[in-house]
């Protein structure tokens, strides 16, 4: 009987902390950006989007013209091209500000980026 009542006590006290370690952990979540404007005047909307490692991005294109999502600076790659109507995706597992630009509606001079162009912060959970 004591020896039933041990295990019992032991079983409750490993569900409890493996409750609390999954409680600690919040789920992935999507952040979304989208490409707006005409031609002349696309852009990402937002331009600046602030994630937690281990979100996924996805960056939807809402005009009647192609995009592109491509990085630029260190931290990552990504060159996809997007059809008007469709979207593209990336985990970023990593911290820190990932850059992106569209290469057919920008221009990039050294690390400056003028036109359709953006950035996500990732931070810590």
């Amino acid at each position: 009987m004591r020896g039933t009542i041990v295990r019992r006590i032991g079983v409750a006290l490993m569900s409890a902390v493996a409750l609390a370690a999954l409680a600690g952990t919040a789920p992935a979540e999507t952040v979304r950006i989208r490409a707006f404007g005409e031609p002349g005047t696309f852009h990402w909307h937002p331009t600046q989007k602030v994630a937690v490692r281990g979100d996924k991005v996805v960056w939807k294109n809402t005009t009647e013209a192609a995009h592109t999502v491509t990085s630029y600076g260190r931290g990552w790659s990504k060159d996809t091209r997007v059809a008007a109507a469709a979207a593209t995706s990336f985990v970023f597992n990593k911290t820190g500000t990932f850059r992106f630009r569209c290469k057919i509606h920008s221009t990039l001079e050294g690390s400056v980026c003028d036109g359709m162009c953006g950035s996500v912060k990732v931070n810590a959970p």
